[in-house]
């Protein structure tokens, strides 16, 4: 029986800053915190001993009293490291793959799973090192890249401020566009620990946050903001999506009618719920139906972008997220 997960991210880096971060396993927990501590005894090479322990606060410790060493597997230098960790009947094998292209570097990471209990320690042991994929590739940008990421020929480029940028999707965002060089901020209304620049804001005012971007010579937004929209249609929630979403927006829209010039490109999230509980098929040529509950907040969710000060923009109607760390999934 197998548990296996492969996920990759590129990277406007060359290969070789990222393989100084990765060929030094002490430094895999300042990029993955699931891992607590990790160590490789003597030099990194093909047969070399080590140990990792969850950052767990119980399978951490456990770990560290049962575990047998792990062995390294493969060490290409430069693109290739593999571990095996001995498990009850099987293994756990760790691999990351660096390939340049495109002007940067695909990083791959497979983490697998064998044996009579692969599926249970895919759950405990594999599934929190491959949790937020998106996540661990910021941070191992942080600690890859030059201090002052550059892009457009030297250009700074602009600044992507993200609302909602703590969510599933806004990660994923954040993330890709730091890990292609560009300058990411998220708006958040409580700080957490997070790879990411945070400005906090409360969703409804303006402060420090939209003087902060009023200072900036260039500025993107994508405005991702708001709690699930899955959930029942009662007037409770009704009026938290509204909560959620319409005056993020409106904040949004206030702040860049402010700015001494526009933002260059505005990403505006909606919802495919704007059409309604319908049999029909609808496109985005299509009209918008007059329907109520859910489609009615939707409508004065786009409705508050009107007015917006962006040189482009873009509104997206998605429907249900479907990836394995999705909400809807999650359940």
């Amino acid at each position: 029986m197998t548990w296996q997960r492969t996920t990759s991210q590129w990277f406007r880096l060359p290969a070789a800053r990222l393989w100084d971060v990765l060929e030094r396993l002490e430094r895999w927990p300042a990029w993955n915190p699931a891992v607590g501590a990790a160590a490789v005894i003597g030099q990194l090479r093909e047969g070399a001993a080590g140990s990792y322990s969850p950052a767990h606060r119980i399978l951490g410790p456990l770990h560290r009293r049962t575990a047998p060493s792990f062995r390294v597997t493969a060490v290409d230098p430069g693109r290739r490291i593999a571990l095996h960790q001995p498990q009850p009947g099987g293994g756990q094998e760790i691999e990351w793959t660096l390939e340049e292209r495109s002007g940067g570097t695909q990083f791959t990471q497979r983490v697998t799973l064998s044996g009579p209990l692969a599926q249970q320690f895919g759950l405990t042991a594999g599934e929190p090192l491959v949790r937020d994929f998106a996540g661990q590739c910021a941070r191992l940008y942080r600690l890859a890249a030059p201090a002052e990421p550059a892009h457009d020929g030297g250009d700074t480029g602009p600044l992507t401020a993200i609302a909602g940028g703590s969510g599933y999707l806004g990660t994923i965002l954040a993330s890709n566009l730091l890990c292609d060089g560009h300058r990411v901020v998220a708006l958040a209304r409580a700080l957490r620990p997070s790879p990411f620049e945070q400005l906090p804001w409360d969703g409804r005012t303006l402060g420090s946050w939209s003087d902060r971007l009023a200072a900036e010579p260039r500025v993107n937004v994508a405005n991702l903001a708001g709690v699930s929209l899955d959930m029942p249609g009662t007037p409770e929630n009704l009026a938290k999506l509204e909560a959620t979403r319409v005056e993020p927006t409106r904040a949004l829209v206030d702040a860049s009618r402010s700015w001494n010039r526009p933002a260059e490109r505005w990403l505006q999230q909606s919802a495919v719920g704007i059409y309604g509980d319908s049999p029909e098929a609808f496109d985005e040529t299509s009209p918008v139906p007059d329907a109520p509950g859910l489609a009615a907040v939707v409508r004065a969710w786009e409705a508050a972008f009107d007015g917006a000060a962006a040189e482009r923009h873009a509104i997206l109607r998605p429907g249900v997220v479907l990836a394995r760390e999705a909400a809807i999934l999650e359940r």
